[in-house]
């Protein structure tokens, strides 16, 4: 069986809170990749407002991201480029 990355469905994830009674504290700490990512994680969200205060504390690695953004003048750093990305 192989692996692969799989985004998560956030509006069926925070649906939960919907039966939650009170307000409530959510937080979701995640590695968003990228803008559609971003707008799946915002749309989940609407699941959980106004009843709950939702916080997303986002985590990325800045070695990664540096890693990403440096051209390659070789191709060892042409391999260490698309093994960031």
């Amino acid at each position: 069986m192989r692996n692969r990355a799989v985004e998560s469905d956030y509006s069926s994830r925070f649906f939960f809170g919907r039966k939650i009674r009170g307000g409530t504290l959510m937080v979701c700490f995640t590695d968003l990749v990228d803008a559609e990512a971003s707008r799946s994680l915002l749309g989940g969200i609407l699941y959980l407002q106004p009843r709950h205060l939702p916080l997303c504390v986002t985590i990325s690695d800045s070695d990664l991201l540096a890693a990403q953004s440096q051209a390659p003048a070789e191709a060892a750093e042409a391999f260490r480029l698309v093994a960031a990305v």
